[in-house]
């Protein structure tokens, strides 16, 4: 809660949005008060102190809830300007901190702003429309999971995962050092022959180690699939993967999906149990 406070990208979820809100309301009556005594101590000039602060600090928030925060910001940076101007001959910037202040705060609830409309998938500037801030802020319910203004770093799996799923969808023709990445097992790099068959369908050993998805159990029929022929061993001892070719194949018609079993002796294709071809 309340990480990267001074930026307005990202999300924040309702119940932070929340806290920032009552203390924002909590700062702005505590700026009025001591607003409010600075005033007294520089300018006494009886309950005349009373009603130029409290109406600035209660003007300040009416105006940001009712109107937006656009003539907000005018209204505060005009004030500013006025606090400033001469008093009976002398410059009154004693309210500069204050008002600095204040516009630090009022920043700060633009960026929290801007990341709770993220949170509902909703572009910052939203925050800016009138009655939309606060109160669509206040009470709807964020998104579930992730979304697009997520700033949660990926991991390197993830990054690599990403990047495996970009060359297979938008490339036709891979390189070897393409398939070498998207690869995630390199069971037949052993094997002495460049190519090897697959099914019916004759593949590079490396677009062969492209295409093996995961491990996955053994079927359930599995003493009824054939040993291996080169060593012998036997299908219940046999490596299964899930086995999809690329999406260049699919788009040529000639793609192939299924369970594959491979021997971890002699690391050669046994069987493909294809499922799903075109």
């Amino acid at each position: 809660m309340f990480k990267r406070l001074f930026t307005w990208k990202g999300r924040i979820n309702r119940c932070e949005f929340i806290i920032t809100f009552i203390l924002g309301i909590v700062l702005i009556h505590m700026f009025a008060y001591l607003a409010n005594v600075e005033f007294y101590q520089h300018y006494p000039y009886g309950n005349l102190k009373f009603n130029v602060n409290l109406s600035f600090f209660y003007s300040f928030a009416i105006l940001g809830v009712v109107f937006g925060v656009i003539p907000l910001l005018i209204f505060n940076l005009y004030s500013m300007n006025k606090l400033v101007i001469q008093w009976n001959g002398v410059y009154g910037t004693e309210f500069l901190p204050l008002m600095i202040a204040v516009d630090i705060l009022f920043v700060l609830y633009i960026f929290q702003c801007f990341k709770r409309c993220h949170d509902i998938e909703y572009s910052g500037l939203y925050c800016l429309i009138p009655l939309w801030n606060p109160f669509a802020l206040l009470f709807c319910r964020g998104d579930e999971g992730k979304n697009m203004y997520d700033l949660e770093e990926e991991s390197e799996d993830e990054k690599n995962e990403r990047e495996r799923e970009r060359l297979m969808n938008e490339k036709t023709d891979y390189t070897l050092e393409d398939l070498n990445f998207i690869a995630q097992d390199h069971i037949f790099d052993c094997i002495p022959e460049e190519r090897i068959w697959i099914g019916d369908t004759l593949y590079h050993k490396a677009y062969a180690n492209a295409c093996l998805r995961e491990r996955i159990p053994p079927p359930v029929n599995v003493k009824s699939w054939p040993p291996c022929p080169y060593c012998g061993k036997k299908s219940e001892e046999l490596l299964w993967y899930s086995f999809k070719s690329l999406p260049d194949t699919w788009r040529k018609l000639r793609g192939r999906e299924g369970k594959l079993a491979v021997c971890p002796n002699c690391h050669r294709p046994i069987v493909l149990g294809c499922e799903v071809m075109n």
